[in-house]
């Protein structure tokens, strides 16, 4: 985009996430020329204090590997570990992240990762892994409590013992039925979803109208975990973007709406 072009002018962009975390994408968007509205579609829950969070901090000595699938995952078993006065930099398991944000704030939380997934989704962390991890590892894989299993599948096929367990969950935002509302009235021209929950707790709300909310907008998808969850529901993504960046997502937003 050649400097001041504003490709993106007059454009009304639907950003599914928190205001506290949308600003960079926003900021983004802005520098098109788009509008970019936050919503929040979903919270995050604690289980920390859950048993199987609680076994796995219980046994931390015994992984070779903690895989860590978003940032989110990381700040809850962060979490874990403080309650037990145990630290990340100090525990003597290698450690894979899906993301290069994910990746970041694991550095600055004083530990650098082993493994970046390449490309970044689940599927990528375990190409990723395939020459790293030798039979009869142990890996914690830390998830929300859905998740998909690919990555799980694939490492248990190398012959690692994995285990998944979740550390949080999500539930739909207490004001998720003014964002159908919004959608419904077609007050956007796109909208952008940053994980594959952010897209079926919409759909969820949406209920019957979903086809009339959903069909005039271009969807756009962060990575191809949640372009795939979009096309699960039945509805084309307009673009997919390149990096789960600000820049990749503005992009990606900007090739959606210049078809």
């Amino acid at each position: 985009m050649g400097a001041g072009r504003r490709s993106l002018a007059g454009c009304r962009v639907l950003v599914a996430r928190a205001p506290s975390r949308a600003t960079a994408w926003i900021d983004a968007l802005a520098a098109r020329g788009a509008e970019g509205v936050a919503r929040e579609i979903f919270t995050l829950e604690s289980m920390v204090g859950e048993a199987r969070a609680q076994r796995s901090i219980d046994r931390i000595d015994r992984w070779d590997w903690i895989l860590l699938t978003s940032q989110s995952g990381l700040r809850f078993f962060d979490q874990g570990l403080r309650s037990r006065s145990l630290r990340l930099d100090e525990l003597p398991a290698r450690f894979g992240v899906v993301g290069p944000q994910t990746a970041k704030l694991l550095e600055e939380r004083g530990r650098a990762p082993d493994a970046i997934a390449e490309p970044p989704n689940g599927l990528g962390l375990a190409s990723v892994l395939a020459s790293e991890v030798a039979a009869g590892d142990s890996i914690l894989i830390v998830t929300p409590e859905q998740s998909r299993q690919g990555l799980a599948e694939r490492l248990a096929e190398l012959g690692a013992d994995v285990h998944p367990v979740p550390f949080y969950r999500n539930r739909p935002a207490a004001g998720l039925a003014s964002v159908a509302t919004e959608l419904s009235a077609r007050r956007f021209d796109a909208a952008v979803f940053g994980s594959p929950s952010s897209f079926s707790h919409l759909f969820a709300a949406c209920g019957d109208a979903a086809t009339r909310s959903f069909d005039p907008i271009a969807l756009v998808a962060i990575g191809a975990t949640t372009a795939e969850s979009i096309r699960e529901h039945g509805y084309d993504v307009a673009a997919v973007a390149a990096e789960p960046t600000p820049e990749g997502i503005a992009e990606a937003v900007d090739a959606a709406l210049s078809r």
